[in-house]
C-alpha cells in the first residue's frame, strides 16, 4: 500500500481542478444516480418553492415496496422495488416524467429469498442510469443492467460469485458509475469487498478487500479528466481507492458511527456524517496531506448525508435536529428542528437548501449563515410510509415513498 502523503501528492496536481462552486457549472437535466450527481446539487434548475396536496403534478403507483431513490435520464424515471412476502420478485420500473404514466416494468425472480421486515433492507440500493442502460443491484446480491426500453442486456447473482452475505439487515449501499465500470460497496458481517464490474457485460474487473461490518453507506466519487477516486465513510473509517484497480490511496480512522451517511465532496472538501456526536467532521486535501479540519462538537447525521453548499455544511440527525456550520472553520452557524426526522439527504437548489422529512414535508432556507426560512410545504402520505428518496428533473420534483412516486413541478 502506498503511504498516504505520497498518493496524495500525487493527487494535488489535478486534484484541484474540480469545481468546488457547482453554481458555475452547467444545466445538468439528468439525475443519473444517488443523491443525483453525488453531491445533492440541482444546477440550473427552476423548482417550485412551494406546493400542497392539491398542486400536485401527478402521483403513481409503483408496482411493489421499496426504499431506493428515483434516478432520471432525458424524459424518464427509473424506480426499483421488490414483490412478495420473501421478495421473490425483483422490479425495475419506467415512467413517464411529464405526467407519471408507466410505460414498461420488468421483472426476474430474485436468487434468494429474504422475508421482509422493518429490519431488513427491501430494494435499498439505489439504481444506475446511464444513456445506454439502468443498473439495477438488490440487496440480497442479483446485479443487472437492462436498457432503457427495459429489454435484459445481462445479469450476475453476486452472492454465489462474491458472497455469501452476513448479516441480518441487507446490503444497503448504493452503485456507481466510473468511466470504465459500476462500482460497489459489498459491506456486511462476513468477508467485504469493493469491487467494480465491466458495464457492457457484468464480468468482474477487480475486487478489494474491505475489514468491514455492515454498513449502507454509498461510494462517492472524485473524477477529473486524469483520475477518479473513490471515497467511502463506513465502519470507522474514510478510505480512498483508485477506480482503475482498487488500490487503496489512503486512509482516515478513528471515526464512529459514520455506517450511513455517505461521503459528500465539493472540491477539497469532504464532510463526514456520524450519528455520534464529536464524529461529524470536514477533511480537506491540500498541500499533500489529507488533513481534518474541524469536527462539530453539537451535529449527528444518521440517515441523510451532509450537504455542503455556499461555504457552508449541513447535518441532520435522525430526530429531525439540523445543524448549519461554515464549512471552512467549523463554527456553528446555527440549529433548528425539522418538522419530522429525515431519511433523504438535503438537497442544494439555487440560493436555497432543501430538507425533506420522512413525513412528507419539506423546508426550504435561505443559504445563509442566519436561519431564515424561505418556505414550508408537505404532501400527503401513507400512515407508517415515509419518504426514502428523490429525483429532481427538469424543473420536476419527484418523491419516493415506499410504493408511490409523488411529484410537484412549475
Amino acid at each position: 500500500m502506498k503511504s498516504a502523503a505520497s498518493c496524495i501528492a500525487m493527487m494535488i496536481t489535478w486534484i484541484c481542478t474540480i469545481v468546488s462552486d457547482e453554481s458555475h457549472s452547467p444545466p445538468n437535466w439528468n439525475w443519473p444516480m444517488f443523491r443525483g450527481n453525488g453531491s445533492s446539487h440541482a444546477i440550473g434548475q427552476e423548482l417550485p418553492k412551494s406546493w400542497s396536496n392539491d398542486s400536485l403534478k401527478w402521483k403513481t403507483e409503483i408496482g411493489g415496496i421499496g426504499q431506493s431513490s428515483p434516478v432520471g435520464w432525458k424524459d424518464r424515471l427509473f424506480t426499483t422495488s421488490v414483490k412478495g412476502k420473501s421478495k421473490e420478485i425483483l422490479v425495475v420500473s419506467c415512467f413517464q416524467l411529464r405526467d407519471g404514466t408507466e410505460l414498461w416494468t420488468y421483472e426476474q425472480d430474485s436468487a434468494i429469498r429474504s422475508e421482509v421486515s422493518d429490519y431488513s433492507s427491501w430494494a435499498a440500493p439505489t439504481p444506475v442510469v446511464d444513456g445506454k442502460r439502468v443498473y439495477a443491484f438488490f440487496e440480497d446480491g442479483d446485479l443487472f443492467a437492462i436498457t432503457h426500453r427495459g429489454e435484459m442486456v445481462w445479469k450476475k447473482d453476486l452472492r454465489g460469485s462474491i458472497g455469501p452475505f452476513e448479516g441480518n439487515h441487507g446490503l444497503g449501499a448504493s452503485p456507481i458509475l466510473t468511466r470504465k465500470g459500476l462500482v460497489l460497496s459489498l459491506d456486511h458481517e462476513g468477508q467485504s469487498f469493493l469491487i467494480s464490474v465491466d458495464k457492457e457485460n457484468g464480468n468482474l474487473q477487480w475486487q478489494t478487500k474491505r475489514q468491514t461490518s455492515s454498513a449502507w453507506a454509498s461510494p462517492s466519487l472524485i473524477s477529473t479528466n486524469v483520475r477518479e477516486i473513490i471515497v467511502i465513510s463506513a465502519s470507522r473509517t474514510v478510505i480512498a481507492y483508485d477506480a482503475s484497480h482498487g488500490e487503496i490511496l489512503w486512509e482516515v480512522t478513528g471515526i464512529i458511527g459514520n455506517n450511513v451517511p455517505s461521503v459528500t465532496i465539493s472540491g477539497n472538501w469532504m464532510a463526514i456524517g456520524s450519528n455520534r456526536k464529536g464524529h461529524c467532521r470536514v477533511l480537506r486535501l491540500k498541500e499533500g496531506q489529507v488533513e481534518e479540519v474541524w469536527r462539530s462538537k453539537e451535529a449527528s447525521s444518521s440517515f441523510g448525508s451532509p450537504l455542503i453548499y455556499k461555504g457552508r455544511v449541513y447535518f441532520v440527525n435522525k430526530t429531525g435536529f439540523l445543524f448549519c456550520h461554515d464549512l471552512k472553520t467549523g463554527v456553528l452557524l446555527y440549529d433548528y428542528r425539522l418538522p419530522s426526522s429525515t431519511w433523504a439527504t438535503p438537497l442544494a437548489a439555487g440560493d436555497h437548501a432543501w430538507f425533506f422529512t420522512q413525513s412528507g414535508h419539506t423546508v426550504i432556507l435561505k443559504a445563509s449563515d442566519e436561519l431564515e426560512v424561505a418556505s414550508e410545504s408537505s404532501i400527503d402520505i401513507e400512515t407508517k410510509d415515509r419518504v426514502f428518496g428523490y429525483a429532481i428533473m427538469n424543473g420536476h420534483v419527484v418523491f419516493r415513498t415506499k410504493k408511490q412516486l409523488i411529484c410537484v413541478g412549475k
